[in-house]
């Protein structure tokens, strides 16, 4: 029988097992002040930075952690007269392990979660969105600048539609910035697309020219909406 104790998270295992030091960087010790009120939350803070920060990263279970996180304790942390400071810690962790993690899935996975923490962000900042609009403008800028560059941007349009959505009903951004986005993440979407099987070789040429919807998917079809 394990003589683990049930109360402590994984994390604090690992962590424990692979002891070695773990330096905060001074530039996200904001998040720390920022949550210091809160034992709980401090607490998990604290586990989620030394996380981050050890010299063994697991970046998938990073990026689980982080997604919660961040998810979870949004509304407390931009609430504080620094929250912006500690949103843009969380921002920076997200594109860290985009950028460091050696699985191609985690470069996905750490964009579309960012993209839907800005949507949050956005859609729950109330009378602090002014505040938290630079932050979001550079954010979707640092996406809009990795796309291209990135084999994974095919997979996100989905969620940046409902992003930029949820700033058109906000009001006060640019369509301009937003469509530059959308543009890239579908044009890479559509370059995928070609590098497949034209669907159009599916269809039995025989079939009833009204059967819908395959052309639709053509190779010839896709060059067109692009």
């Amino acid at each position: 029988m394990s003589n683990a104790d049930p109360g402590r998270s994984a994390l604090e295992i690992n962590l424990q097992r692979t002891a070695a030091k773990v330096e905060i960087p001074e530039a996200q010790r904001v998040l720390l002040e920022i949550t210091a009120k809160s034992v709980g939350i401090r607490k998990r803070t604290q586990a989620l930075l030394e996380e981050v920060n050890h010299p063994y990263a697991n970046w998938k279970e990073v990026l689980q952690d982080l997604r919660t996180y961040a998810m979870e304790n949004l509304y407390y942390i931009d609430a504080h007269e620094r929250g912006v400071e500690g949103l843009q810690v969380l921002v920076d962790i997200f594109f860290r392990i985009e950028k460091e993690s050696e699985d191609q899935l985690d470069h996905f996975e750490a964009v579309r979660s960012l993209s839907r923490f800005v949507e949050k962000l956005v859609r729950e900042s109330g009378d602090l969105l002014e505040r938290n609009r630079p932050l979001i403008d550079a954010t979707l800028r640092e996406i809009d600048y990795r796309i291209p560059r990135n084999d994974y941007g095919s997979l996100l349009s989905g969620s940046l539609r409902r992003l930029f959505q949820t700033m058109r009903e906000a009001g006060g951004w640019d369509d301009e910035t937003m469509r530059s986005l959308l543009v890239d993440a579908l044009r890479i979407t559509y370059d995928a697309w070609l590098r497949r099987t034209d669907p159009s070789e599916w269809i039995d040429e025989g079939a009833d020219e009204k059967t819908p919807s395959l052309r639709r998917l053509s190779h010839e079809a896709i060059r067109e909406y692009r």
